[in-house]
């Protein structure tokens, strides 16, 4: 009797230090499996919420506002095998593939509030909105946003007029830095036009309408601040 019990011992261990190899082999699998899943969490959509101060909002507003910013949508070019989206007709820049064109929704979780008195809302990766298209889509009715209270979302684009000189740009891209307004700043301009793209990152203390337009008008030379818009910049990796 006790003879069989130290053989059915010895032939267990065996058994043990031969699965063993297949044993760690699994787990070095699933862990190889799991640190791959790992970059396409990091590639995730990039989205940026915006909230827009507003007066005349009610109750009985909420519903209609929040139907129709919702229902905005944008035309854009599109790769489907790449989910490249840009909104300008072309070609896929990892693909190369011709940008078919598709007409997408430009927000979504459209919140208005009552008593903060703000209109929130989300925008999907690759989309871009101005605060006059917000204004349009309000239309005519009492809820207005209040340019006096709005501070800029992180990633804003200024709508600036001004001279039309490669000069003139850079005269403004010094005078928005050194404002200390922004992170980064850079403008988006052809030489022979009066209209300037300036596409920021705010600093810390994100600023507000108002020291935005003292910042642009400071500049001198006619500048002006016309619009400001936001955008929802395209994961990186």
């Amino acid at each position: 009797m006790l003879l069989q019990l130290r053989t059915r011992a010895l032939v267990l261990a065996a058994v043990a230090l031969a699965a063993a190899p297949l044993v760690a082999g699994q787990q070095a699998s699933q862990g190889k499996q799991e640190g791959a899943a790992k970059p396409a969490a990091a590639s995730a959509a990039v989205q940026q919420t915006v909230s827009l101060p507003v007066t005349g909002l009610t109750k009985e507003e909420t519903s209609k506002v929040q139907t129709a910013l919702t229902a905005l949508q944008h035309k854009m070019w599109c790769c489907q095998d790449c989910k490249h989206i840009q909104d300008e007709k072309g070609t896929c820049t990892s693909c190369k593939k011709e940008l078919v064109a598709e007409t997408l929704p430009v927000l979504s979780k459209v919140t208005a509030d009552v008593q903060q008195a703000t209109l929130t809302f989300v925008l999907h990766e690759g989309m871009r909105i101005q605060l006059s298209e917000v204004q349009r889509t309000l239309g005519t009715g009492q809820v207005k946003v209040d340019p006096a209270k709005l501070v800029l979302a992180k990633d804003s684009v200024l709508y600036v007029q001004g001279p039309p000189s490669e000069e003139a740009a850079k005269k403004l891209e010094q005078a928005l830095k050194a404002s200390k307004l922004f992170e980064r700043v850079e403008i988006q301009h052809k030489a022979d036009s009066r209209d300037y793209h300036v596409q920021t990152v705010a600093a810390a203390k994100a600023p507000t309408h108002a020291e935005v337009t003292k910042a642009v008008e400071g500049v001198g030379d006619g500048f002006k601040l016309t619009d400001v818009g936001w955008f929802a910049p395209k994961p990186v990796g």
